[in-house]
């Protein structure tokens, strides 16, 4: 519902995005935290939730750690949201 809500925000807003990106298995991150991606920093692009199976962390802080299987809310322009996909391997 998360994303639902952000990709009807990004209808209204020309140039956002907002994705669903799926920490992969083989990911350089996981087991580290949302900080160390550098994500915000590199891309432009901002995580708004992580969302661990019935669990939705909002507004995760750096210090989040990232888990194979936990899935990114994105938002950004295309280019960030792709930046995104590829710190975290996906």
């Amino acid at each position: 519902r998360i994303a639902e809500r952000f990709a009807d925000l990004s209808k209204e807003i020309p140039g956002l995005v907002a994705a669903q990106i799926a920490i992969p298995p083989d990911s350089l991150y996981a087991g580290h935290t949302l900080g160390d991606t550098r994500a915000r920093t590199l891309t432009g692009a901002s995580v708004v939730a992580v969302v661990r199976g019935e669990t939705i962390i909002a507004s995760p802080p750096p210090e989040t750690p990232l888990n194979v299987g936990d899935v990114l809310v994105v938002i950004g322009t295309e280019a960030g949201i792709s930046g995104v996909r590829r710190i975290v391997g996906a």
